[in-house]
This record gives structure tokens, sequence and C-alpha cells, in this order.
């Protein structure tokens, strides 16, 4: 019963910190959330609490989640169709996306 109540909760402080992610997008939470399961990372919330357990800030886990998230968005859009949630958030997290290739490019061979 421990273990049950304990994975709860760690999936509820998961759950928080993506809720943090996402507003630091300006993307809905709903949609974070779907989208980065939709994007192939099945117990991110699990991860996420991980990832806070671990210190790393809220930028550190976005750029982590940003390819799930993008991957996500385009499944989420060919399974339904434009909406206009995808379509307001599609942009932010792709130029999100590409600023941090750009940023991790830049650092090559440096």
């Amino acid at each position: 019963m421990l273990k049950i109540f304990w994975g709860m909760r760690r999936a509820s402080r998961g759950k928080k910190f993506g809720n943090e992610i996402a507003d630091s997008m300006v993307v809905s939470r709903r949609l974070f959330h779907s989208a980065v399961e939709e994007g192939g990372l099945g117990m991110h919330l699990i991860l996420l609490a991980s990832m806070k357990d671990q210190g790393q800030s809220v930028i550190e886990a976005r750029e982590a989640m940003l390819p799930f998230l993008a991957n996500g968005l385009l499944a989420l859009e060919q399974r339904f169709g434009p909406q206009a949630m995808i379509n307001e958030a599609k942009p932010i997290v792709f130029d999100l996306l590409q600023e941090s290739k750009n940023k991790a490019n830049s650092g090559v061979g440096s």
C-alpha cells in the first residue's frame, strides 16, 4: 500500500513540474502532457519527478522534453487534424527546439 501511495505522490510531483515547464512556454498544460506522451515518453511524470529531484531547472527539463513534445504535437495533429491549441503551440515549441539545437551545435568543436 505504501508503494502505491509513493508512486502516486511521485507522479503528482512530476505533473506539477511538467505544468511549470508548460507555463514557461505559455503552452496548455493538458496539451504539454498529452504531446509528451504521444511523442514517445510514456512514463514522463516519473521522469519529470526524477529530474526535479536531481535539481534540474525548469529550463533544463524543458530542453530535455522538447524533442518529445515536438514529435507529440505532430502526432496529435496527424491524428486529430489542425486544432487551435496545437497551432498555437507548434511555433513556440519548434522555435525553442531550434534554439536548443543551435546552442548545442555552437558548443561542438569549441
